[in-house]
């Protein structure tokens, strides 16, 4: 009796099901997040004393694909109250013999009384350009819109602010379509004061 107890035993253990298995968990994966920082807003600069403060040698050997020639020249403009100009300085870049009018580039930043003053400035600019026949499109400088006028030279012309910025460079220095990639980043560049 013992030993058919013990068979039972031993066949109803044999015809129980083992403990369904569970999947092992997957590793908890680490979260990451990613923040961008914005790139701080661009202040308003005023029109400095020197070329120096306007665009470095430095900067245009970064922002060039053409190496400019050696000589450079500053004339600081007078105020012209009738159109509401408070200050200007041209910056010369690449000047041969000390022939400013043969210079390479050439980087203008002047300050008016108000946005308003500068947006007409601006805006007769552009316009006077296509009366003598210029090709113009719009193009980003920094967060601002600016304009490539191109004819017998390349510029581009744009403003942030009170302040605006002008940029020609001889065809021989911005050959082609590197005008449109080249000059709105010298643009940006004067019109980013120092400090941000």
């Amino acid at each position: 009796m013992r030993a058919l107890l013990l068979v039972g035993l031993l066949a109803a253990g044999c015809a129980t099901t083992p403990p369904a298995r569970t999947a092992p968990s997957a590793p908890a994966l680490p979260q990451f997040t990613t923040t961008t920082t914005p790139a701080p807003e661009r202040t308003e600069r005023t029109v400095p004393r020197a070329c120096a403060q306007v665009i470095t040698d430095v900067d245009l050997d970064e922002l060039l694909e053409t190496r400019l020639g050696s000589g450079t020249a500053e004339v600081a403009g007078q105020p012209m109250p009738a159109i509401g100009r408070t200050a200007r300085l041209d910056c010369y870049f690449g000047v041969p013999g000390g022939k400013r009018e043969k210079a390479a580039l050439v980087v203008t930043l002047a300050a008016y009384t108000d946005d308003a003053a500068a947006q007409e400035r601006l805006d007769r600019t552009v316009a006077d350009e296509r009366a003598q026949g210029a090709r113009v499109s719009e193009v980003a400088v920094g967060p601002d819109t600016g304009y490539l006028i191109e004819g017998s030279t390349r510029i581009v012309v744009a403003r942030h602010g009170k302040v605006t910025v002008v940029v020609q460079a001889a065809q021989a220095l911005v050959p082609g379509e590197s005008a449109r990639r080249v000059l709105p980043r010298v643009a940006d560049r004067a019109l980013t004061h120092p400090s941000g």
